[in-house]
């Protein structure tokens, strides 16, 4: 892990530590060097890096808290957004994360304070994020549709696990949901999530589906978002049977704050996840603290 920061730092000591893909690296280096059990390796690190990440979805990507001992190793869990960017645009190499970490460096001039460089002159520019969004715009894609994309892989964790979304999900501790609902319950009128999900950020809201309930293949559940805090939302519809993942069903991105998403055809659905994705301003600075829960209602029936 220290060999990580030393990695990071040697291509870009400007960035924030807490952001980078430091763990990830030194996870590259237990995969490639088979100097240890991969599998086992990972699952040390479900409870130390991964479980309060994955039980603090709606915080910020880059949200660090070093006096909060309940939040302490959220910043660790970041490797799991990497190991994403790893597999899904990487062709799972490691190479992507040498590339996002030398597409971070920028001119400048530094001084060390305490052992870290901290930017004496010139600005953090490129950030972690531009870096990344920079890297995966040769292969059709961005900054955003990686959040976008990871805010779904990541529900495939835990007993959720498929293999495909994430290679080792089984071992990486299951994403919380903000709520989850009987079709009992239905409908759902103006309720709000328990934690609004800051800018790059996600809620989860699963709903169990009867069977009994549904009658017809035009039977469909609708979900309407409403803020007025972010205009941006991505909104999908995970659905399992069965035999375990179904279908992505997604909404057009919501640009005014508002937008809704219908799924039919739950003859055989066991349940549904809906995540509702903050993409605040699609300006995610990873310098400027974005950590601000943005807060919305939804509809559900």
């Amino acid at each position: 892990h220290e060999m990580g920061h030393m990695v990071q730092m040697a291509d870009d000591c400007a960035e924030r530590p807490h952001e980078g893909m430091v763990p990830y690296i030194g996870i590259l280096v237990i995969k490639y060097s088979e100097v240890y059990p991969y599998d086992v390796f990972l699952e040390s690190l479900s409870d130390f890096f991964f479980s309060t990440f994955q039980s603090n979805p709606s915080m910020a990507l880059d949200f660090a808290s070093y006096y909060n001992p309940d939040l302490a190793y959220y910043h660790f869990g970041h490797s799991v957004f990497d190991m994403y960017l790893d597999e899904r645009w990487g062709g799972e190499t490691g190479t992507i994360i040498a590339d996002i970490s030398r597409a971070s460096r920028q001119d400048g001039t530094i001084i060390v304070s305490g052992g870290v460089g901290e930017l004496e002159s010139g600005d953090n520019d490129p950030d972690l994020y531009a870096a990344v969004d920079a890297v995966l715009a040769a292969e059709g894609g961005s900054f955003w549709e990686a959040v976008k994309g990871f805010s779904v892989w990541r529900l495939f964790t835990g007993d959720l696990a498929d293999g495909d979304h994430l290679r080792n999900g089984n071992l990486i501790a299951p994403v919380a949901f903000d709520t989850s609902y009987a079709m009992s319950e239905l409908p759902v009128t103006a309720a709000s999530p328990v934690t609004p999900p800051a800018e790059t950020g996600s809620s989860y809201i699963s709903l169990g589906v009867d069977p009994a309930r549904v009658t017809s293949t035009d039977d469909l559940l609708q979900f309407d978002l409403q803020s007025t805090e972010s205009m941006n939302w991505y909104l999908a519809a995970v659905v399992f049977e069965g035999d375990g993942f179904s279908r992505l069903v997604e909404a057009p991105d919501l640009t005014e704050g508002r937008g809704s998403l219908a799924v039919n055809d739950l003859a055989a659905a066991q349940s549904v996840v809906f995540v509702a994705t903050n993409l605040g301003d699609l300006s995610h600075a990873s310098d400027g603290f974005e950590f601000n829960g943005s807060p919305f209602t939804y509809d559900l029936d």
